[in-house]
């Protein structure tokens, strides 16, 4: 089942209490969100510790311009895409974040990670019915914000894949270190002009292996690749530098 977007952040949230509200979230105020992902056992980019089991607590959403509740206190594992294998469940909502709120008893200091993805119109969109053409891009480790290469292959198309590669090494011997962690540690930054439209999406959110219900697909979007990033924690840029992180981007 495809589940089209048109953008997405990532976003760390300290479980302070047994009950934590949500932060203010400027990227997705007026959204309407999609669909909901959680995910745990990894680092994030600033090096945080992602460690809330997603069994342990649960999440309850408010809608937008009033009190209800219309998701009240759901275990958080049901927004976990691999318990799921990728069927993820639709939202269709605008969502009052700062009065929306996580609830546990045993995972108070911990981290949690979700990711809320959004479709701005179902405008522009359109099923795939002409052949499509895919190519790949790549960000060398360097720093813990690593900008894609300035590929003019890629200016000026409409996107609607993007496929992590989990091949060792190409063909210059160069080691494609999403290979090693599966895309768990790096996060996706897309950019189209001022609007970044992904942003802090772990890259292992992509992946059909896990997922094969359900797979996030874009609605023709752009990318400025030049001011598009993946963002590491500091023990990779330490450990992995010179490496390379390889996307294949599917455009019509």
């Amino acid at each position: 089942m495809k589940q089209v977007i048109t953008g997405g952040v990532g976003k760390t949230i300290a479980i302070t209490s047994n009950k934590t509200y949500f932060p203010y979230i400027a990227e997705i105020k007026d959204k309407t969100i999609k669909y909901i992902d959680v995910f745990f056992g990894m680092t994030d980019a600033d090096g945080n510790w992602i460690n809330a089991d997603p069994f342990s607590f649960e999440v309850s959403f408010v809608r937008k311009g009033s009190n209800d509740i219309f998701i009240d206190r759901l275990a958080a594992c049901n927004l976990f895409p691999e318990f799921r294998l990728g069927k993820r469940i639709y939202i269709g909502e605008k969502i009052d974040m700062e009065q929306s709120f996580i609830t546990t008893l045993s995972q108070v200091g911990e981290n949690a990670f979700f990711v809320f993805y959004y479709q701005d119109s179902e405008a522009g969109y359109e099923e795939k019915e002409s052949p499509i053409r895919i190519e790949p891009n790549e960000a060398t480790v360097s720093f813990r914000q690593n900008f894609f290469e300035d590929s003019r292959v890629l200016v000026n198309k409409k996107f609607t894949g993007i496929y992590p590669s989990l091949v060792e090494s190409d063909e210059r011997g160069i080691q494609n270190i999403l290979n090693q962690s599966l895309g768990y540690d790096f996060y996706l930054n897309l950019v189209k002009g001022s609007n970044v439209f992904l942003k802090n999406v772990p890259v292992v959110a992509l992946l059909r292996y896990y997922y094969w219900l359900g797979y996030i697909e874009f609605a023709d979007v752009e990318i400025d690749f030049t001011n598009s990033w993946i963002s590491v924690p500091p023990s990779i840029v330490s450990a992995d530098a010179g490496k390379s992180m390889v996307m294949s981007f599917e455009y019509k």
